[in-house]
């Protein structure tokens, strides 16, 4: 679950665009 983690805010930057 805490690889998903950081998955998540990998992509936040990519769904701030």
């Amino acid at each position: 679950m805490f690889e998903n983690q950081k998955s998540w805010k990998r992509l936040e930057p990519y769904l701030e665009v």
